[in-house]
């Protein structure tokens, strides 16, 4: 399963700040600002909505194929967890569930659009995008936010004068803010997508849909272990976040500082 993170990580960051800088460039437009203006912590968080937005809809079956491929040696994952939110949802259906063996990416999406069609790779969709618009908007706000501070604190007037340990400081404090929010959604996305389509000890079937949504899949997370079964593996997925968030948001400026002076793609 290791291919499809790598595949939706970059997804996932690249539709990220694309969909961000762009909607920076439209709310301008809107509301008749220069480019060289800044927007206000508000409307950065709403253009970190609105990137989240287009991330979801390519993000669902790029992560349904994940699961579905971490959940498939359930005596591994069960042995060696992760901190993931796909991963300790792995673990409890390792307990209920028997093995399904795919041979990889393609026989995912092959088998799970031969059982239940293109709907089947949206499986879980409604989660990906709470957690994209709620979640960019938390991570470029929060940047901003910490962004802003550290200008003023140093008396610096242009985000491109800050050093990239500043950056990176910014950017690990985003991250945090990312996953603080995001997680318990992405608890009940990945859920949807592991318990599905697979075979139960109950007598469901492949193929045969159990039926769950959004808000009962949440309910049955609650039931098995309260408030606290939605941030199972959260610490260290924080913990996780705080360095690759840095990195990014670093890496990103300074691109931006180097090939290209629009706020906008």
């Amino acid at each position: 399963g290791l291919s499809s993170p790598l595949v939706g990580s970059m997804i996932e960051n690249g539709i990220l700040f694309s969909g961000f800088s762009y909607a920076q460039h439209l709310i301008k437009k809107v509301t008749k600002k220069s480019e060289d203006e800044p927007l206000s912590m508000a409307q950065y968080t709403l253009a970190g909505g609105i990137a989240g937005t287009g991330a979801a809809m390519l993000l669902t079956p790029v992560e349904l194929v994940k699961c579905k491929l971490q959940v498939q040696d359930v005596e591994a994952l069960y042995h060696h967890a992760n901190s993931s939110a796909a991963n300790e949802v792995a673990n409890s259906t390792a307990q209920n569930t028997s093995r399904i063996h795919y041979k990889g990416p393609v026989h995912v999406i092959y088998n799970t659009i031969k059982n239940h069609g293109i709907r089947g790779m949206y499986r879980g969709h409604m989660g990906t995008l709470i957690r994209e618009v709620g979640g960019g908007a938390a991570w470029f706000g929060v940047y901003e936010l910490a962004c802003n501070y550290m200008m003023k604190s140093s008396h610096i007037q242009n985000k491109d004068d800050l050093p990239p340990w500043k950056l990176a400081v910014c950017g690990a404090l985003a991250g945090v803010a990312y996953n603080s929010t995001s997680f318990p959604v992405d608890m009940i996305k990945s859920r949807m997508q592991t318990e599905d389509f697979i075979v139960s000890s109950s007598g469901k079937k492949l193929g045969q849909k159990l039926g769950k949504g959004f808000v009962s899949t949440a309910a049955d997370i609650y039931k098995s272990g309260g408030i606290r079964a939605f941030y199972k593996g959260c610490g260290i997925t924080i913990a996780r976040s705080v360095p690759s968030s840095g990195i990014i948001f670093v890496t990103y400026e300074l691109l931006k500082r180097n090939f290209g002076r629009h706020e906008y793609v």
